[in-house]
């Protein structure tokens, strides 16, 4: 008989609650659970360690028995696999959880005292009963959903009907299979000394699963009136599994906590005991997990949620690529009247906070506009310009009313007032009018006579160095656009006391002070309001920055976690990660790349290792491509054309907010425009040099004249 609890395979089915209109879609149906997975006897040496054909495998048996209806009470053929834990199969449809089970090996508790594996593993049985588990939890989710519609149609008779549950063929083709395998199990043990974040550095959240158990006798007694939750795993075993934690976006602390509660005799508070001595044993495992995102594309194995990309230097075409996508993803955030949707969750299909900030919208509409001048700059055409422009008008069009109107809502601060004004001058090719003025206007409030920039208008308090940088670049393109003086001196004494205030130490600064290194700065030194050599010593110190940043990218696989960091920058901590801590690189390296981009226009063709240069740029667009959603990474998410595009903050966090999908857009389309500035500079040279060879083969040529 089957129990959540101690059974042979610990099959544990799953479920989440979900609308019963959505589950009304599905009926599974279900049958006797088979035999638990067993240590067969064989020779150790011929079985194989999991790998990406144990779950294709395992994931084309599954689907098959969705298509039947059931899972088949025939075993499968043998799979013999060495350091096999368990197996999770989940069943989703549109995105949304049905259910999910869980079967483990029977030898689970001793392989994992003992650290030693006894013998191969018969994947097929584990498979069956994850299945089975998933099924059944399917079904009691649907029988549910299909009396709660049934009660609704008793209360409002024109849903009568809604409750009819359909069977499995009418619906299996819309039924997802998600497989995860669960194999080599490392045991985390942290010394007293460690701080509670040496936990963090001992796993790579998203890749590594996490089992937290008490070993034989050291389970504290658990009182009768405090029995585990009803589905929680075994009591002296809690587990999370990776694809799972991210489909959920259960963030690595979250894992920790989550590990510590439901663990008897832990609180989620008592996260320090987990791994220590005297403290429950901690495991980490890897997962094979297969996924297929939607009904008629292909089943992936996917590497912390997505697919693998490579690590061959991206050519221009993916890079175009991925900037119609993020635009694409950007502009649903616009939805007409000046309003801008606020951080989406794909896991719910929800915006949570429903609107965003002033200052990120204004952010995003820059980075749109601004992709619309990179298409006009690399020969691209944008299908959606139209749509674009209208609704970042209608933003700029609400901003405005806003400050004439002086609504307290409206908060200006220096970077929105900046950004308002380096929008309106993107949509107006660079022209200025009334209303790139008012914006000007409002901008000039936190601004002194000295170049101070105010955190708000009246407010005494200093912006920001990305603040100061971007009114900086506002006042000198706008005033390279009205070609008027006292502006363009405003700005240099904005830079001027921006350099003085170590600009280079801010990583969200950079990009914004390149640009001003790279279109206004040359307009200071024309007008006499910078010297040469100063600026010629700023250009010196953009290039020294990149030089020392470089160092920073991770360029070879990690000793522990995926290659998917592979092109990220990670800059030391405090306290430091501790020693083999897998590296995790966040969307923090797009500002990093567009500052990379900018400056090796401003370096010129002829700067050094200009090779080198593109290629850390190249692999720094490929790392934030993995931080993008694609169609494989979307086997969880209910509304697949809002998420597609869209960056997420880190590998392991699938929010997505306007902020780390604009700067990647900045970032992306700096480097096209520095690709193509270079294309042109070699076939100028190209084309130079052949008149130069024509030229000299003309002077070469013997008189013929008598």
């Amino acid at each position: 008989m089957w129990s959540p609890y101690h059974t042979p395979a610990r099959a544990k089915p799953t479920g989440r609650g979900i609308s019963p209109a959505l589950l009304l879609a599905l009926l599974i149906a279900v049958v006797p659970c088979v035999a638990a997975g067993q240590e067969v006897t064989a020779d150790t040496d011929a079985a194989p360690f999991a790998d990406v054909s144990h779950g294709l495998r395992a994931h084309q048996l599954v689907e098959g028995w969705v298509q039947a209806g059931k899972v088949l009470g025939k075993r499968p053929d043998p799979i013999l696999v060495d350091r096999v834990l368990g197996v999770r199969i989940t069943l989703r449809m549109q995105g949304h959880l049905l259910g999910f089970g869980d079967a483990w090996r029977d030898d689970l508790d001793a392989l994992l005292d003992a650290g030693v594996e006894p013998g191969p593993t018969d994947l097929s049985p584990l498979i069956q009963n994850a299945a089975f588990a998933a099924f059944a939890a399917s079904r009691r989710k649907l029988q549910d959903a299909a009396q709660d519609a049934m009660l609704m149609a008793r209360l409002r008779p024109e849903l009568r009907g809604a409750g009819e549950v359909p069977t499995l063929d009418e619906i299996a083709n819309a039924v997802t299979v998600d497989v995860q395998i669960a194999h080599h199990p490392e045991t985390i043990t942290l010394a007293p000394p460690e701080p509670r974040e040496a936990l963090l550095g001992r796993f790579a959240p998203g890749y590594h699963g996490l089992i937290a158990r008490w070993r034989g006798n050291e389970a504290p007694a658990i009182e009768p009136a405090n029995p585990p939750e009803a589905d929680a795993l075994p009591i002296d075993q809690v587990v999370v599994w990776p694809a799972t934690a991210l489909s959920h976006n259960l963030l690595p602390e979250s894992q920790a906590r989550r590990l510590a509660a439901r663990l008897p005799g832990l609180k989620f508070h008592e996260v320090d005991r987990l791994g220590r001595p005297g403290g429950p044993m901690l495991v980490r495992f890897d997962v094979v997990h297969v996924a297929r995102p939607r009904p008629g594309l292909r089943a992936n194995l996917l590497i912390r949620g997505g697919a693998l990309l490579g690590k061959a230097d991206l050519v221009d075409a993916r890079l175009d690529d991925m900037a119609d996508q993020m635009a694409s993803h950007l502009r649903l955030y616009y939805v007409g009247r000046g309003l801008v949707r606020g951080t989406y969750h794909p896991s719910t299909d929800r915006y949570e906070p429903e609107f965003s900030t002033l200052s990120e919208a204004m952010l995003g509409t820059f980075a749109l506009t601004h992709h619309l001048n990179t298409q006009d700059r690399v020969g691209q055409f944008e299908p959606q310009a139209g749509n674009i422009a209208e609704r970042c008008n209608d933003l700029l069009q609400r901003a405005a009313g806003d400050l004439d109107a002086k609504a307290d809502p409206l908060v200006l601060t220096p970077d929105a007032a900046g950004l308002m004004v380096l929008t309106r001058l993107n949509l107006r090719g660079q022209r200025a009018d009334p209303l790139s003025r008012r914006f000007l206007a409002a901008l000039l409030e936190g601004v002194d006579d000295e170049g101070l920039v105010y955190a708000e208008a009246g407010n005494p308090r200093p912006a920001t160095r990305a603040a100061t940088a971007i009114v900086a670049l506002a006042l000198g393109r706008h005033a390279l656009a009205t070609d008027d003086g006292d502006t363009l001196a405003l700005s240099s004494r904005v830079l001027a006391q921006l350099w003085q205030n170590q600009p280079l130490s801010d990583g969200n600064a950079l990009p914004w002070l390149a640009m001003c290194v790279e279109s206004v700065e040359p307009a200071l030194v024309d007008a006499g309001l910078l010297d040469e050599g100063t600026a010629d010593q700023r250009r010196a110190l953009l290039s020294d920055a990149v030089d020392r940043m470089e160092a920073f990218q991770v360029i070879e696989d990690p000793t522990l976690g995926p290659a998917d960091v592979i092109g990220g920058f990670v800059f030391p901590t405090n306290p430091p990660a501790p020693p083999g801590a897998p590296p995790n690189p966040k969307w923090s390296t797009a500002p990093l790349l567009s500052f990379l981009a900018t400056t090796m226009r401003s370096e010129g063709p002829d700067a050094h290792d200009p090779f080198g240069r593109i290629i850390t740029a190249q692999y720094a667009a490929r790392f934030l491509a993995q931080l993008m959603f694609d169609a494989p990474s979307c086997y969880y998410v209910r509304a697949r054309e809002v998420a597609l595009g869209g960056v997420r903050p880190a590998l392991y966090d699938n929010r997505l907010s306007i902020t780390p999908t604009a700067m990647s857009l900045i970032a992306v389309n700096e480097l096209r425009t520095t690709l193509k500035a270079r294309t042109e500079a070699q076939q100028k040279q190209r084309a130079a040099a052949a008149d130069q060879d024509a030229t000299t083969e003309v002077l070469a040529e013997p008189d013929a004249s008598p």
